[in-house]
């Protein structure tokens, strides 16, 4: 077919498709394939990362279902292993603890005489067997003096036996009263409290947040592409995302996880399904003045 030069808008439609198609050829399909951040210059590797501590935030929860009685600690208090948080309101629990202890008590009462009286049954049965041996009397009395002590030590046998089970009982509600006291598991700092005066508690509720007294880390999310540059012990620069520019910090990478992960700390590997990351944990060199929470870039170092 002859075009003739009397017709441009022909020639421009074809030169338009020419060139469509190859801008579409150019461009490569949807890539699932993940986009990679490489490395800086003479870095094996680099990651996203964190800043945390080694214990990480505690949130404590009531082990038991029950109500506020009071709250002991304010949001930023420091706080040491141990110390008591919040308490639960009293429960039937500690009307049967006295009424056991008053129980205990006097079982231990009874306990004591009836040892007495088996002591003094046994002492007599021994001199009537004396007497019996120098036929100083008869039998009879040192068998009857003889089934007597028996009585006596099995009475003290059940005592004994009734006492351990009250004081077993005690234990449990010992460990149950305990358990309406929510202590600090660790020294640490109170980030986020919860609980009030009358509110609910229970295994499902949050009452505080603990930040625990710990060395600073960092948790890296390294990319499985870079995963075999890795070596326990190597070294790494920190660099804080909020501040370009800033001094590295100087980190150790001390653990490599043993299975991969979805990511968590890039947003664009987020999208993508088939990214998969190892957490890595490293440890600074010195104590850093940094914030938990905190983003930062890891250059792991040769």
């Amino acid at each position: 077919m002859k075009l003739e030069a009397r017709s441009p808008g022909l020639l421009s439609c074809l030169v338009f498709c020419l060139l469509a198609a190859s801008v579409l050829t150019a461009c490569p399909a949807n890539d699932p394939a993940p986009a990679v951040e490489a490395p800086a210059t003479g870095a094996l590797a680099v990651a996203r990362g964190k800043i945390d501590t080694q214990k990480g935030i505690l949130d404590l929860h009531a082990a038991l279902p029950g109500e506020v009685a009071s709250v002991l600690v304010n949001e930023g208090d420091e706080v040491k292993r141990g110390q008591e948080l919040v308490r639960l309101q009293a429960t039937a629990a500690e009307l049967d603890l006295g009424l056991l202890e008053a129980e205990i008590k006097q079982a231990e009462t009874s306990r004591q005489s009836q040892q007495d009286a088996l002591d003094t049954l046994t002492r007599q049965s021994r001199r009537l067997l004396e007497a019996v041996k120098l036929g100083a009397i008869e039998m009879q009395k040192a068998d009857d003096a003889l089934a007597a002590q028996q009585q006596a030590a099995a009475a003290l046998a059940s005592t004994r036996a009734s006492i351990e089970v009250l004081q077993k009982r005690r234990a449990i509600l010992r460990w149950q009263l305990q358990r309406l006291s929510i202590k600090a598991p660790a020294s640490g700092r109170i980030l986020k409290l919860e609980a009030q005066p009358g509110s609910l508690a229970g295994p499902d509720k949050n009452l505080l947040s603990l930040l625990p007294a710990s060395p600073l880390i960092v948790r890296a999310e390294v990319n499985e592409s870079f995963v075999g540059a890795l070596k326990i012990g190597m070294q790494a620069q920190i660099l804080l995302e909020s501040q370009a520019g800033s001094t590295p910090l100087t980190a150790r990478l001390t653990r490599i996880a043993p299975v991969y992960r979805a990511a968590r700390l890039d947003d664009e590997a987020q999208l993508r399904s088939n990214v998969r990351v190892l957490e890595c944990v490293l440890e600074f060199a010195q104590q850093p003045d940094l914030r938990v929470g905190q983003n930062v870039r890891v250059e792991f170092r040769p």
